[in-house]
């Protein structure tokens, strides 16, 4: 999942630009071409899922069927559970930040950096699997989260070169992808804690908090960066002064980068021991097989 999507970061930093222009009908970012760009992309992500629907469609009677859990159970279960409660925190504000970054960068490469094509995005994920063989996963996290928190710093200091720009964003989204590759593990790790100390199976609310995060940092993330741009007196249509392209530069850059390190000490406070994990994972496995022969 996260490898493909790194995948179509690429392909959307190198395309959806050039849509707005051909939609556009100028080669300039007009509300015509990002409303058309906007239609085509969302009908495309539109009928991909209806596709996916349909391909697992019932898929999922069979485990559906074997949970008797209540739903007030599950969600009190999680909502007590301090190591999701500090996963949720961390991904909000890891999510914040891509948000923002998505939304900031064109203006930053564009009155910053000067140069707007190079506002293409970035690769990652493939080494975590190597990583988790030698570090936990709370630390692959917050290692990543710091690693694109000191490339956000760099890329302030740099911000006159655009190709070393572009070098950096890719170096640190190499480790923001870090955390979006290992949060599922953390999460199942999560879901299994919680049902070995409450006796209740919550997975549904936990691996949800991967979308509510997302959908909260959304809302989040659109308000603070349209609040950060009239803070710092940008207006559309009117050429930017000194003031504001150093103001564009403190916005794109350094309240990521504070975003990134809240998400990384969040989750240095994270208190799950993988150590414990086999252990609990074989203690529910008894649970479950005494449940079914009591049935």
């Amino acid at each position: 999942r996260s490898q493909l999507g790194s995948v179509a970061k690429i392909i959307a930093g190198y395309t959806l630009l050039p849509m707005v222009y051909l939609f556009g009908g100028e080669k300039t970012m007009t509300s015509k071409g990002m409303l058309l760009t906007a239609f085509v992309t969302t009908l495309v992500c539109f009928l991909l899922f209806e596709n996916l629907y349909r391909a697992t469609r019932g898929m999922d009677a069979e485990a559906t069927a074997k949970e008797s859990v209540k739903a007030s159970d599950m969600i009190k279960a999680a909502v007590t559970s301090r190591p999701l409660m500090l996963v949720l925190l961390a991904e909000i504000a890891r999510v914040i930040t891509i948000f923002m970054i998505m939304a900031l960068f064109p203006f930053f490469f564009k009155y910053v950096v000067g140069d707007p094509t190079k506002a293409s995005t970035f690769f990652g994920a493939t080494i975590v699997p190597f990583l988790a063989k030698k570090i936990s996963k709370r630390n692959i996290y917050a290692a990543g989260m710091l690693l694109f928190a000191a490339m956000m710093f760099a890329m302030f200091v740099f911000s006159d070169n655009p190709t070393f720009v572009i070098m950096l964003a890719c170096v640190g989204y190499f480790g923001y992808s870090w955390g979006d590759t290992i949060n599922t593990a953390i999460l199942t790790d999560i879901s299994d804690y919680t049902e070995y100390k409450t006796g209740a199976s919550c997975r549904a609310v936990v691996f949800s908090v991967y979308q509510l995060a997302v959908k909260i940092s959304a809302v989040v993330s659109s308000s603070i960066s349209a609040f950060g741009l009239q803070l710092i007196g940008y207006k559309a249509g009117v050429e930017p002064t000194a003031e504001v392209v150093a103001g564009l530069k403190n916005l794109s850059m350094f309240l990521p980068a504070a975003l990134l390190v809240i998400s990384a000490v969040c989750m240095f406070l994270y208190n799950i021991s993988e150590k414990q994990m086999p252990e609990i994972r074989e203690a529910l496995a008894q649970r479950r097989a005494s449940a079914e022969i009591a049935e």
